[in-house]
């Protein structure tokens, strides 16, 4: 007889906490997977349309200039920080004539005053 009541109470348990979670989460998978879907469609159709040459939606992109400048100044706070001195200059190009555009840039890292001087113990 215990064995019959356990089994009754159990499968009420059982449906009662079915129904509870089908009232408090019905369709939350759907919505998550629609979710999903969507967000992926949308990514898939963006590339899709960057790969066909269009510009990205938006406000416009750094130009090559703007990103060589802000590289330009990434790179001398980095030599900054590590205590060196970045020197970035143009040289005539040797094999070609001396004009306009006959160049190459050349660049130079040293050590800085102070690393200089704390690395030889001097004060």
């Amino acid at each position: 007889m215990w064995v019959i009541g356990s089994l009754v109470v159990t499968g009420a348990l059982v449906l009662a906490l079915m129904a509870i979670y089908q009232t408090l989460f019905y369709g939350w998978g759907k919505k998550v997977r629609k979710a999903m879907h969507f967000h992926l469609w949308l990514y898939q159709a963006m590339r899709a349309w960057e790969r066909a040459g269009h510009p990205r939606p938006g406000p416009s992109t750094m130009t090559e200039r703007q990103k060589l400048d802000t590289c330009a100044q990434e790179l001398i706070e980095f030599a900054k920080e590590h205590g060196y001195v970045l020197t970035i200059t143009t040289e005539p190009d040797p094999w070609a004539p001396l004009a306009m555009g006959n160049f190459n840039m050349v660049h130079d890292v040293r050590e800085a005053r102070a690393r200089y001087k704390k690395e030889v113990g001097m004060s």
